[in-house]
């Protein structure tokens, strides 16, 4: 689809209204979510990607609160969720966390050991290709005023609403991909379900756990130092045996770091 501009808060309510699944990207100072902030956000669906003012986004939290089944996308959840957060819209917060995706997250249970980067995504599972974010050498003027009065540059509009519409595709790519994948695991007398799919993993077990795991990075957790170091010797010790343990049944000496 031809990329869009949303400039007024209006624009993203409606936005919402007509779409109650999208996927939203943000382009920051930085990637440091406790400093940095939004220069240029985008939200897309299959057939809509727009490029989106700061100024507009004063209307993100009333259209989700609005309408707070909406699922809403995203490609590295933990960046671009508190970046949101610091800029006044908790998105998990109005949604939930079983409304909040995660291409990543949803891509690493496809192949552990895989990179995942959306453009590498985009190439691999969509055949879509686009340059990276370096290679533009966008400068201030890129980003146009905070108001929304004067535009972004339409290259800034194009990359930032191309990010956002690949995440979605990605994702419809992906949970097709899960739904297909059948787990079986003895978790599933857990679930009640005779054959569950990839999918139902991710939103059973990832979703609930990206949560828990997004608090405690905010919040900071407690940890009992010298407990953790008095165990460490017999941590190692158990290691060694199932080193060798893994040896043995491999015949010879292997690395299985």
């Amino acid at each position: 689809p031809a990329p869009e501009y949303l400039q007024k808060p209006q624009q993203v309510i409606e936005f919402i209204q007509q779409n109650r699944t999208v996927a939203i990207d943000t382009e920051t100072t930085g990637l440091d979510t406790y400093e940095d902030h939004i220069t240029v956000w985008s939200i897309a669906t299959a057939t809509r990607r727009a490029a989106c003012s700061r100024y507009s986004l004063d209307g993100l939290g009333p259209a989700l609160e609005q309408h707070p089944d909406t699922l809403v996308i995203f490609h590295n959840a933990p960046f671009d969720l508190p970046i949101l957060e610091r800029a006044g819209v908790d998105v998990r917060g109005i949604v939930g966390e079983h409304n909040v995706m995660d291409t990543m997250v949803m891509d690493n249970i496809m192949k552990p050991n895989g990179r995942h980067d959306l453009k590498l995504l985009s190439k691999d599972y969509l055949d879509i290709s686009y340059k990276k974010y370096k290679t533009y050498g966008f400068t201030d003027e890129d980003f146009g005023s905070a108001d929304g009065s004067i535009p972004p540059s339409d290259r800034m509009i194009d990359y930032s609403s191309l990010d956002a519409w690949a995440t979605f595709m990605v994702w419809l790519f992906l949970a097709d991909q899960l739904m297909c994948t059948r787990r079986e695991s003895p978790i599933r007398e857990i679930w009640g379900m005779t054959a569950p799919s990839m999918l139902d993993y991710y939103t059973i077990i990832e979703q609930p756990l990206a949560a828990v795991i997004y608090k405690m990075v905010r919040r900071g957790i407690c940890v009992d130092q010298k407990y953790l170091e008095s165990i460490i010797p017999l941590m190692d010790r158990n290691l060694e045996k199932k080193l060798a343990a893994v040896c043995s049944i491999a015949g010879k000496i292997v690395n299985p770091n």
